[in-house]
Order: C-alpha cells, then structure tokens, then sequence
C-alpha cells in the first residue's frame, strides 16, 4: 500500500534532513503530497521544514495548508501561531494560538501557548 508506506516514512522528524538517506525531506513531502493532496502529516512538516530554514512567511502558508486538510490538527495552530510570531504577524499569532487552546486546552503545548498569547 503507497500510502501506509507515506505515512510510515514521513512519521520521522523533519529536523533530520534526508529520511532515509533518499532526498531532501521538503522534496520527500512535496513528494508525499502530489501522490496524497489531503495528507495533513506531510503538509506540516512541509511548514516544519520552512520554519527550521527561517522562512516563516512559506512557513504559515504550508500550517494554513494543513488546516485546510485538517482543521481539527491542533499542532497546526501552535506551529501556526509560531511562524506567524516569527513573521511579526501578532493577529495571526493570537486567533492560531488560542484556536489550538480551544482543540487541546490540556495538551502538551498548551502552557507554552498561553505564555506565547502573554506575550502578545
């Protein structure tokens, strides 16, 4: 199955820059996109990727890409939220921050989030 092996080879962390020793793993999601348009994993990383590379702006395109797959990908927000920081794009910061309070209010980011919406 293409897509279960797509999802077991991007479940890796995007800070690693080749999976697997293939390619690029930007290349790797863009790749995983054109096979699978509606794989919120990929797309993510995708902004995870831009994020690293400090390019926020590409960066909040990609987390916004990945809402639109998924909306209820709570981890969006927060990631979200921080390129949007990064971009000094506070409105953006606020509305994918406290979305992401309001998907998971007690999930692992939650208290990082809150002192993120301080700040702001």
């Amino acid at each position: 199955m293409p897509s279960r092996s797509i999802d077991s080879a991007l479940d890796v962390n995007p800070s690693h820059d080749r999976p697997y020793g293939q390619f690029p793993f930007d290349s790797f999601c863009s790749e995983a996109l054109k096979l699978r348009p509606d794989f919120a994993l990929a797309a993510n990383n995708l902004g995870f990727v831009f994020f690293k590379q400090q390019k926020y702006k590409e960066a909040a395109r990609w987390f916004e890409n990945t809402l639109k797959i998924d909306p209820s990908r709570a981890i969006a927000y927060r990631n979200l939220g921080d390129a949007c920081v990064k971009s000094d794009d506070k409105d953006c910061a606020r509305k994918a921050f406290k979305t992401y309070l309001e998907l998971a209010p007690t999930g692992s980011g939650a208290e990082y989030v809150k002192q993120e919406l301080g700040k702001l």
